[in-house]
């Protein structure tokens, strides 16, 4: 069974982003709906794919080391 990564280190970013742009496609859809139009809608769906597709682009951030485990002994020379 798939389970995301859900561990602290974990960095979420651009989650500002991607929330905007949720609430850009959800109030986009509303109007739409509510004036029986088609467009608005499609734009919305549009909106949303692109918010989607910001998951899969790079962080921009570098990779850092793992942290390194406290219990483990570096030997002294």
């Amino acid at each position: 069974m798939f389970r995301p990564d859900r561990s602290p280190e974990r960095a979420v970013t651009r989650l500002g982003w991607r929330l905007r742009i949720f609430a850009t496609g959800a109030v986009l859809a509303g109007v739409g709906i509510y004036l029986n139009q088609s467009w608005p809608i499609w734009v919305a769906i549009a909106v949303l794919l692109g918010g989607m597709a910001m998951r899969f682009l790079p962080s921009g951030r570098e990779e850092r080391d793992p942290p390194s485990d406290p219990e483990e002994e570096v030997p002294e020379e």
